[in-house]
């Protein structure tokens, strides 16, 4: 196992690489004879994501920058396919290092982690996971780095949209799991942090498909904390998933519930259900919550790239980068500069910072919800923006047209 630490480069190098800008700063050797690394990357599905596109655009761009530099490093990847079983994740972890690969770009769902981490740590073998989002995998010390960050931020940024719309008090309804529990934890510290008053916490059954009992205790604590507060001054956070939709069909009988805006998180705000089924409801009260921001960025062969598919690019590229910085593929010594690496990076998703524990710290997010378009006519909205450098949120007017 190797252990995680940060390391400050010496010098600035500016240079462009497609989609957007890289910043590094590299202080490795330039031998002459060429030297091919070959990097694991591990998909989930085969048929469903970029990976192999992207890896290709990956792999031409890190070895023309070698090129450009005359460096002796050339990089291959080979991507192997889960086939969404979790096993496999941990077979082709074995098999990655039985020929030689120490360095794998994986994995891309947190239980694939979960499973294989044991044998990485054990073995070696360095993971470095574009999506893998879980905050029970944030670990110190061990040997898995993450370029997303992890679930719990989303309280850090629910706690600084009550803040900036001035609210007092919330209300919270979450379903009873791991999951939620997390995010729920972070977000009881961030708001005591902000003086923020979480009036009730309420949980239920994620099983569950009747919510009257848990919507009429939210509407009573709803109303007693709009009588210290006003209304303006108390906001529900749902921390839930697609069960979302059902939530707001039957929250539209608690006249509370109906006059006070709704915040949500990246697994309600973003889900086409909630849009078919409830978009009046989710309109009406917004359940605007944070949604990781899309890159600006065009690679041949994917249509409408995701944040996770530019994370993917950029782990190929923190990958290259450490070996160059360490002048050496080993897994130690990449682990050794990996996280100052990784600081120093500017790719297609942002300024690739990690924290203590290996995890992606900064990034941007959108301040996504719900809204009606057209008379009868709902769509996803995009609310305002969360500026993870500065820390501050930028509102769209259409914010304060919501519960009117």
């Amino acid at each position: 196992m190797f252990k995680k630490r940060v390391l400050i480069p010496f010098s600035a190098l500016l240079i462009l690489v497609t989609g957007g800008y890289l910043w590094y700063a590299s202080t490795y050797l330039r031998p002459t004879s060429p030297v091919t690394v070959t990097i694991g990357v591990v998909s989930p599905t085969r048929e469903e994501d970029n990976y192999g596109e992207i890896v290709l655009a990956a792999e031409r761009d890190i070895n023309e920058y070698c090129e450009s530099l005359d460096n002796r490093f050339r990089f291959q990847f080979a991507v192997k396919y889960c086939n969404a079983k979790v096993s496999q994740a941990t077979s082709i972890t074995q098999d990655f290092k039985e020929s030689g690969i120490s360095l794998v770009v994986g994995h891309a769902w947190s239980s694939m982690c979960e499973a294989s981490l044991p044998y990485a740590n054990e073995n070696g073998v360095l993971l470095l996971s574009p999506s893998a989002s879980s905050s029970t995998l944030s670990l110190t010390g061990d040997n898995l780095y993450r370029l997303t960050p992890t679930d719990t931020v989303q309280a850090r940024i629910c706690s600084e949209m009550l803040a900036s719309l001035g609210c007092d008090a919330v209300v919270v309804l979450q379903r009873g799991d791991a999951w939620a529990d997390a995010i729920y934890s972070a977000l009881e510290k961030e708001c005591s942090d902000k003086g923020l008053e979480i009036i009730d916490r309420i949980r239920y059954d994620p099983e569950e498909y009747e919510f009257s009992s848990y919507l009429e205790r939210a509407n009573m604590s709803i109303s007693g904390g709009v009588e210290v507060y006003g209304r303006d001054g108390v906001a529900l956070q749902f921390i839930g998933l697609s069960e979302a939709y059902l939530v707001l069909q039957q929250a539209q009988a608690y006249p509370a519930l109906n006059e006070t805006l709704w915040l949500g998180t990246d697994g309600s705000s973003d889900v086409e259900r909630v849009v078919d089924y409830a978009g009046g409801q989710a309109s009406r009260v917004g359940l605007i919550g944070a949604i990781l921001a899309k890159p600006r960025w065009v690679v041949e062969g994917v249509d409408d790239p995701s944040f996770q598919d530019a994370a993917l690019y950029d782990c190929c590229w923190v990958y290259a980068l450490s070996v160059l910085e360490a002048d050496s593929a080993s897994a130690a010594d990449v682990g050794a500069v990996l996280p100052g690496v990784a600081s120093g990076y500017k790719g297609v998703t942002g300024l690739c910072v990690l924290d203590q524990n290996g995890d992606r710290d900064i990034v941007d997010f959108v301040l996504k919800g719900y809204s009606e378009i057209s008379p009868g006519v709902y769509a996803f909205h995009d609310y305002g923006f969360y500026n993870s450098t500065s820390n501050t949120i930028a509102w769209d007017e259409s914010i304060y047209n919501l519960i009117t």
